[in-house]
């Protein structure tokens, strides 16, 4: 049941047996001047690819809060459905409006390779959030491999080590989710090989697909103890889908990504089993701090940070986000 592929929504996720540790994911401590006001405004934008995304849309009003609070200028553009040819087209818009920082998510790097260069060529500071790139001044998302590992580990153990597992992804094709499931068959084949995965389904970025390629591969595969999500609008998707397909809340393991309202509300009704929150979501105020340090003259000589995650279970809500011990500064 392929559909026609294209770049959609990314699931992300991360490391997660390392979080205690949270300094190890800190940037090295800077002064206050690289938070300071400067009296100069810099004109940042945020080009938001998924701003239809509830968990997106937070991102956005916290972006704002910090850029106020530094005294720049912030300017988001959003869109109702991705489009990567739309956000290069507003990221040339940006490069023309001489804005001094862009963030966005580089779903594709082939996609905005050129974009980035030309931005960067300008004096621009890119960062990419969400996503994991080499290209940008600095990338803040998450290891994808290990996110695929963790996931297996919650998978394996829920499971006692054994089950056929389905995927519900974006396309088969989605860069990093290809890595995801390739760290979960990793993990799996090293400690959990009673573990088979059996499909992997392609929902397009849109719920409504997502509810109907889920019930599909529980009908196709009923022997299924396990539908793991590598979107963000598959989790949204469960009570739909396990319902058309006969199953009951709690029938078979959901494993949801992110912490969008709609997901922590499946688990809250039990459709969701739990899922795997994602703390680069709650790292935009930190983009921002790198952006503005940058730009007064401190910048970090850091490129890329691997976020953590948390696992949420009905027993954990309500869920307020990631404590902030475990979101990156800038400062000491």
């Amino acid at each position: 049941m392929r559909k026609r592929a294209f770049l959609a929504v990314i699931a992300l996720a991360a490391i997660t047996a390392v979080v205690s540790a949270s300094s190890s994911f800190s940037a090295p401590a800077k002064s206050g001047a690289a938070l300071s006001n400067t009296g100069k405004q810099y004109s940042i934008w945020f080009v938001d690819g998924f701003s239809f995304v509830p968990a997106w849309q937070v991102m956005e009003k916290q972006f704002k809060q910090e850029v106020a609070k530094l005294g720049d200028k912030a300017t988001i553009v959003g869109m109702s459905a991705l489009d990567p040819a739309k956000m290069v087209s507003d990221m040339d818009q940006a490069i023309a409006n001489h804005a001094n920082a862009i963030l966005f998510c580089d779903v594709n790097p082939a996609t905005f390779k050129a974009e980035i260069a030309k931005a960067r060529a300008a004096g621009i500071i890119v960062v990419t959030i969400g996503c994991v790139d080499t290209l940008s001044n600095y990338s803040i998302g998450t290891d994808n491999v290990a996110y695929g590992r963790f996931a297996a580990d919650v998978v394996g153990k829920a499971l006692h080590g054994a089950g056929q597992v389905g995927f519900d992804g974006t396309t088969r094709s989605t860069p990093n989710q290809v890595l995801q499931v390739k760290g979960f068959k990793q993990e799996a084949a090293a400690k959990y090989p009673g573990l088979k995965v059996v499909a992997w389904e392609e929902g397009n970025g849109n719920t409504a697909t997502d509810q109907k390629v889920i019930t599909a591969m529980l009908e196709g595969y009923p022997g299924i103890k396990a539908v793991v999500c590598i979107t963000s609008t598959c989790p949204p998707a469960a009570q739909a889908s396990l319902s058309a397909a006969g199953k009951k809340p709690g029938g078979l393991l959901f494993l949801g990504i992110d912490h969008d309202p709609a997901t922590i509300a499946g688990i809250k009704s039990g459709w969701v089993s739990e899922t795997i929150a994602q703390c680069w979501f709650d790292s935009g105020p930190f983009a921002v701090d790198l952006m503005h340090g940058a730009l007064a003259g401190h910048p970090n000589s850091k490129q890329s940070w691997a976020m953590p995650t948390q696992v949420v279970t009905k027993q954990q809500l309500p869920y307020a986000g990631c404590p902030a011990k475990l979101i990156p500064t800038v400062t000491p």
